[in-house]
């Protein structure tokens, strides 16, 4: 998965939830997470199974990925995050 992801050179990653069905399927995931690249960043929101399952967990940690804070994105107000590398 992560060769064809790679191989298409993609701008931005939106990873938009249900990391792993347990907590030993974790270590896995964020080794999966850190290897994708892309040009301009990678995003990640919580799923459902995430945030009952693993609430607290550090799931995105060393990934790469920018964890959008689901409450923030369920204000009225506009969120609005830079994933730009310098």
């Amino acid at each position: 998965m992560v060769e064809i992801i790679n191989g298409l050179k993609p701008d931005v990653i939106v990873f938009t939830g249900d990391s792993a069905n347990n907590k030993r399927g974790l270590r896995r995931f964020k080794e999966t997470m850190k290897q994708l690249n892309a040009q301009l960043g990678k995003v990640a929101v919580r799923g459902n199974v995430d945030s009952f399952k693993f609430r607290g967990a550090d799931i995105f940690g060393g990934t790469g990925f920018v964890e959008l804070d689901a409450m923030a994105s369920n204000s009225k107000k506009m969120v609005t995050v830079s994933v730009l590398r310098e």
